[in-house]
């Protein structure tokens, strides 16, 4: 949080916005996560967990923090099958894969 203090959210990428998002919402601080949250999907609508997780330049360590703080912050969890068509081996949530092999119509 330090490091983006010293920023303007004008200057955050997508992965500033995440970390700031992230790190309110694991501090208890609720309103300013939510907001910020929106903030993040205005720019980035297509944003989620699986997304952010097959960034190219995220360590296993990364991936795991964002795997856990970004739902606390009410980040969508699983990404449209278009944005991961492209990844040899994409990282798929568990409840992500469960919805994807769900016949169409199955609650």
């Amino acid at each position: 949080m330090k490091m983006l203090e010293r920023k303007t959210p004008d200057n955050y990428g997508k992965g500033d916005w995440v970390v700031r998002s992230s790190s309110l919402a694991t501090l208890g601080r609720t309103d300013e996560a939510n907001a910020s949250v929106r903030e993040t999907l205005k720019r980035y609508p297509d944003l989620t967990v699986e997304g952010m997780v097959n960034e190219f330049s995220l360590s296993k360590t990364e991936r795991g923090r964002f795997i856990e703080t970004m739902p606390l912050a009410g980040f969508p969890a699983c990404a449209k099958a278009d944005a991961l068509a492209e990844l040899a081996k994409p990282v798929r949530l568990p409840e992500c894969e469960a919805e994807e092999a769900k016949p169409l119509g199955q609650p």
